[in-house]
């Protein structure tokens, strides 16, 4: 789960986790990435957990303290995303 404020992130990681007790939430990370570095250390780490679905919620770029916005993820069989997060990357 990647976007919203830490504190909402963590709130909806909790919420699945008790909702949906079958899924495995591999990590969860805010939408505040301060810049391309922070947005490269965000893919990578979804990347390295390899998830079968991405749920990524992100506010505009222009609020988003200068992130491109286009989160590069290898490894993810699907991804959904809302706001103003592109996915780009090959399929599974």
């Amino acid at each position: 789960m990647l976007g919203a404020e830490a504190e909402t992130i963590a709130l909806a990681a909790d919420y699945a986790r008790r909702t949906f007790p079958a899924w495995r939430i591999a990590g969860y990370h805010h939408g505040y990435l301060a810049d391309e570095a922070a947005n490269a250390t965000a893919v990578d780490a979804v990347n390295a957990a390899h998830p079968d679905v991405l749920l990524v919620g992100m506010e505009t770029r222009s609020k988003n303290s200068g992130s491109s916005g286009t989160c590069r993820i290898s490894v993810c069989r699907s991804a959904w995303a809302s706001g103003d997060c592109s996915i780009t990357g090959r399929a599974m």
